[in-house]
């Protein structure tokens, strides 16, 4: 009675409690050493029961425990069962699966479902091998087993894997049409895959798109697959965005996700209208699809508008807080629209990014914005900007260069605001400490790509209002020729040498006097208003809101 019960709860987790999953490495070595035995379809019932028990069972220690019965009776695992294994072994170890593959093919008993499950397995694997997909489906293809399922889930490790290739799924797709066999999952997993390439084609995903809308194949998926496809491309173009939205809203297609992809394509486009995303995410709370990536898009393309709103980028983060739809980006995004808008409030973007802070939200991107803000304020708080700048380093949420005389300076990973304001302090304190010259290099960009569309980049912007506020003290700058990603600077206390030359010809001068003068005569950011005046049209020809030349920082929502 005993021995019946173990034998019907094989299958429970109970049953060999301390099973060592290793072990299973012994059984597949031994089944590969007995690859050679011979299929006994004469004992059919026997497999048939076998096959029946195993799809009950989940546990590696089950199927171990199984198949280590079946070899112990001198029955070798026929197609039927090497299938079934291969599926159920695909949640563990990828070469368990590559070892029943290969042993079904060197018995000459791999079918189609062999082909299909292991690239199913391999489709959801942690790491999809593309390149292993391809291979086996042509394999497939020559041993005349390659079906709609083969191509579907190949295609599907394509769009799965780190670096999708939109070429062979599309040729993949190409060839299932010329078969016949395309549905709409091959429509689906190309579009993807072509979201998911390193250079979206907008166009491909876009024209893909309209063939499966002749066949009768789109839906919420491939509607969703092409918008993410546009908005990850180089160039999104948000007209087409809002176009398919239209479109898949009238087909009933349209979810939470359609929304904020397209909300994405226009925060993500070259002129983001503030306008058509505020009123998609209005349309999307009305349908209870509002989230945290349609407020972050939202409040990201306000401030990537050509005039950002900054009290509609605050009303929705206050928004967002109610709704717990906050977050990183929505913090940061609210603070860059606040930097970019006409007149900066510093006071806003300082309060939020305290906020940010409690709430553990507050990161570089937070500062930097932050900083932006003050900078380019009516009245810079020059204390504040100097407090956050020491806190962002001492939380190694800034790399603020240490400068010192010849030194090559890398600027990358700043903003305009805390670059200026982190040149200014540290070139300050190296000549209120030195009679000699002062000679820095400064990276900002890379060659042709440290201008964008004209305009200068905000690193650059930077540099050339330190050169602005502090022209008395240079004796020559230049942008290294041959690199416009540098500029070279050497920098002198004129009115230093000045009271030095003083002090030789009139002996009662004391140093502390000259001290005092010098400390108030280069106090740090102090200009007159004649020296605006003076230097109004420098300010003129300085875009601190330029595109940075710089790659966007990805972020997962």
């Amino acid at each position: 009675m005993s021995s019946n019960r173990t034998k019907n709860n094989i299958h429970k987790r109970s049953y060999y409690s301390r099973y060592n999953p290793s072990n299973f490495a012994a059984t597949m070595q031994r089944l590969k050493s007995l690859s050679n035995t011979k299929i006994l379809n004469s004992r059919k019932s026997e497999y048939i029961a076998y096959s029946q028990s195993l799809k009950q069972l989940y546990q590696l220690q089950d199927i171990d425990l199984l198949l280590n019965k079946m070899l112990d009776n001198q029955l070798f695992p026929n197609a039927y069962i090497i299938n079934q294994l291969i599926k159920k072994l695909s949640r563990y170890r990828l070469e368990y699966i590559d070892d029943l593959y290969r042993i079904a093919v060197n018995k000459g008993i791999a079918d189609s479902i062999t082909y299909n499950s292991i690239i199913d397995a391999i489709a959801k694997s942690a790491n999809p091998n593309a390149y292993e997909a391809i291979r086996l489906l042509e394999e497939a293809k020559r041993a005349g087993f390659a079906d709609q399922y083969t191509y579907n889930s190949t295609i599907d490790v394509i769009a799965k894997s780190i670096n999708s290739n939109a070429y062979d799924a599309i040729r993949l797709l190409e060839e299932a049409k010329k078969l016949g066999i395309a549905n709409a999952i091959t429509y689906n997993s190309t579009i993807d895959a072509i979201a998911k390439s390193i250079n979206p084609n907008a166009h491909d995903a876009i024209r893909l798109l309209e063939e499966a809308k002749i066949a009768e194949f789109a839906d919420t998926f491939t509607y969703n697959s092409t918008i993410d496809a546009i908005a990850k491309s180089i160039n999104p173009n948000a007209y087409d965005a809002i176009r398919l939205l239209e479109e898949a809203k009238i087909a009933g297609f349209a979810n939470v996700i359609t929304y904020s992809i397209t909300i994405d394509a226009i925060a993500k486009s070259v002129n983001p209208n503030a306008n058509d995303a505020i009123r998609l995410l209005e349309e999307a709370k009305k349908l209870g699809f509002a989230n945290i990536i349609t407020y972050s898009s939202t409040i990201d393309a306000i401030a990537k508008s050509e005039n950002p709103n900054a009290y509609d980028a605050i009303k929705l983060l206050e928004e967002a807080k109610q709704a717990r739809f906050a977050n990183v980006i929505t913090y940061s995004s609210t603070i860059n629209a606040i930097a970019k808008s006409v007149n900066p409030n510093a006071h806003d973007a300082i309060r939020l990014l305290e906020e940010a802070k409690k709430a553990g939200f507050a990161d570089g991107i937070t500062y930097n914005s932050t900083l932006d803000a003050i900078a380019k304020s009516v009245k810079p708080n020059v204390n504040d900007a100097i407090r956050l700048l020491e806190e962002a380093k001492k939380n190694w949420l800034l790399d603020l260069p240490i400068i010192n005389s010849g030194d090559v300076v890398d600027l990358h990973g700043l903003s305009f605001g805390s670059a200026y304001f982190w040149l200014k302090k540290e070139i300050g304190k190296l000549l209120l400490n030195s009679t000699d010259i002062v000679s820095i290099t400064f990276i900002y960009g890379q060659g042709s790509n440290s201008r964008t569309n004209g305009e200068t980049h905000p690193i650059k912007q930077a540099v050339l209002k330190i050169v602005k506020d502090m022209k008395n003290d240079i004796n020559d700058c230049n942008e290294i020729e041959g690199n416009t990603g540098r500029f070279h600077i050497n920098f002198q206390r004129k009115k230093l040498h000045g009271e030095l030359h003083n002090q030789v010809d009139n002996h009662g001068s004391t140093s502390k006097q000259i001290n005092k003068k010098i400390n108030h005569s280069q106090q740090l950011f102090t200009q007159t208003e004649a020296f605006r005046t003076r230097h109004s049209d420098v300010n003129n020809t300085l875009n601190p809101n330029a595109k940075p030349f710089t790659p966007n920082q990805t972020r997962n929502y």
